[in-house]
């Protein structure tokens, strides 16, 4: 660089006692000064005359201050460099270092790194340097120039969850600042389905209430959820606010706001097939339009005992009094019980009011209790379910009324657990014409 002045002798010497050399940046040791002086040929013949005259400078070294770099280049003050980043995901920064122009060996150095606001947590790792501090918000380091720059070199940022927005970070390393702002982009967030417990039960036939279901969306209002059963059927008996498939079915697909759904989902029943026990799942399904989970709850149905079935006749019992008719078929089956107690007898229970009743021959594995099955206005019998119904076959009445009245046979039957089932079977008696009986007292006579 040179510098160029024109005036009067004594406006020049004037500017040369006020001029002030400066050193290029860092620059230290020797360096010259050339001054070249023109009388322009003001005064004489001659024309213009020249002088001039190099002074040597000696430049003193100064202890420089760290300075800290940003991706390859020096940071400026009062800059504010920004970082591109994603909600909920890691945010790694760009390399930042310490360089020390005057490259002293040893040189020891103190950086920190600071959240300036808490909308999530920072971290560094480095072997070699001691740290002071070092928590989510703020990490302070101190270490040779080379340790502390792994530690720089190896800061990042995770924002809240859900977080998106500015984060600012500062980092300073002795007199040296460096100012960031970590901006995060919104991304959308998929609805989650919270189930407590990892395991359901029920009972079998019984509609049960699934609590602890719940759908958690932190940016979308509108959702769309399916629930599905397996085997068994569902239903949402409250469902104020939502709209779609709610009918009791196996599938149901609803829409609605988040917190209508929610509310719904407190009164989700479940119902398994008829008489089924054992293993069942239940899949719920939320959607928000751009993204969607799927949880499936298993269900264990506990098993309920239940009680046998009569099965009633055929035809309407009719006949005439002190005369048999058949009320139950050799064919058929009289009981019947879904979930049967093999190797456990059951009990039988047969009266009238005013008939009795006769069995078939078959009494393999049966015992009875009370009378014979032989002309009983009261039997009892205990048995195999599938030698009663053998012992059932048939089963007979006859009226023992003289006069034409109706009946009714009352047929019941008990489980080995407890459980009991009875049938009251109608029967018309008709009248008979019965013979007149004659009747003669004794009587003597005198002749």
């Amino acid at each position: 660089p040179s510098i160029s002045l024109s005036g009067s002798l004594t406006r020049v010497n004037y500017a040369l006692s006020k001029m002030i050399f400066k050193g290029v940046e860092h620059h230290f040791g020797h360096a010259s000064l050339q001054i070249v002086v023109d009388d322009l040929g003001n005064t004489g013949s001659g024309g213009a005359r020249t002088a001039s005259q190099t002074v040597d400078v000696t430049l003193l070294p100064v202890d420089d201050q760290p300075k800290l770099y940003f991706n390859g280049e020096s940071s400026k003050e009062g800059m504010v460099y920004e970082v591109l980043g994603r909600e909920d995901v890691l945010v790694l920064l760009p390399p930042v270092r310490v360089v020390d122009v005057d490259a002293v060996p040893n040189k020891i150095v103190t950086a920190n790194i600071s959240l300036v606001g808490m909308h999530g947590s920072i971290g560094s790792g480095s072997s070699g340097v001691a740290f002071l501090a070092k928590n989510s918000s703020h990490i302070s380091m101190r270490g040779l120039i080379k340790d502390v720059n792994r530690g720089l070199a190896n800061i990042s940022y995770m924002g809240s969850t859900h977080f998106a927005g500015i984060q600012n970070l500062k980092i300073e390393a002795d007199a040296s600042v460096l100012d960031l702002r970590i901006v995060l982009t919104a991304e959308n967030d998929p609805p989650a389905v919270k189930i407590s417990g990892d395991h359901v039960q029920v009972y079998e036939d019984t509609s049960s209430v699934l609590s602890g279901i719940s759908i958690v969306d932190p940016d979308s209002i509108m959702l769309t959820l399916t629930i599905s059963a397996t085997k068994g059927n569902v239903s949402l008996p409250y469902s104020q606010g939502i709209s779609g498939k709610i009918s009791p079915s196996n599938r149901l697909e609803i829409q609605g706001t988040l917190d209508s759904i929610d509310t719904a989902l407190r009164s989700l029943e479940y119902i398994g097939p008829e008489n089924y026990f054992g293993a069942d799942a239940i899949t719920i399904e939320a959607d928000d339009g751009l993204a969607n989970e799927v949880v499936v709850m298993p269900l264990q149905i506990l098993a309920v005992n239940d009680a046998p079935v009569i099965n009633p006749p055929t035809a309407i019992i009719e006949t005439e009094e002190r005369r048999d008719v058949v009320v139950y078929q050799v064919r058929g089956i009289v009981f019947e019980d879904v979930d049967e107690l093999y190797g456990k007898n059951y009990v039988v229970n047969i009266s009238s009011s005013s008939g009795v009743v006769h069995l078939g021959a078959y009494d393999k594995n049966v015992r009875y209790l009370t009378g014979d099955g032989d002309s009983d206005q009261f039997l009892n019998l205990e048995g195999l379910l599938k030698d009663i119904n053998m012992a059932f076959k048939p089963l007979s009445y006859r009226s023992t009324s003289e006069v034409g009245v109706a009946d009714v046979l009352k047929v019941g039957i008990t489980d080995p657990n407890g459980a009991w089932a009875l049938l009251k079977i109608p029967i018309e008696v008709a009248a008979l014409n019965s013979v007149p009986t004659i009747s003669l007292k004794a009587k003597q006579w005198t002749m």
